[in-house]
């Protein structure tokens, strides 16, 4: 995998907003936590922005997800 593969927009700005809404967070704070614009916020939870992995990392880190990588059939 590439360091900068992008991630499906529609289906993570799906779930970022989700997480972002049952938190009771602003799309404010949320770009203001994970360090990035308050447009980017916007557009990636409309499905209209893609990511980097680094950025959706920062993202979900912000909203207190943690991502891990595993192996196909090494799951714990």
């Amino acid at each position: 995998m590439k360091n900068r593969e992008m991630i499906d927009s529609n289906k993570l700005g799906t779930m970022i907003a989700q997480y972002r809404t049952a938190l009771g967070m602003t799309k404010y704070r949320l770009a203001q936590k994970a360090l990035v614009s308050h447009p980017t916020i916007v557009q990636v939870e409309a499905g209209k922005r893609r990511l980097s992995w680094d950025t959706a990392v920062q993202i979900l880190d912000a909203l207190g997800y943690e991502v891990e990588i595993v192996k196909k059939g090494e799951r714990k």
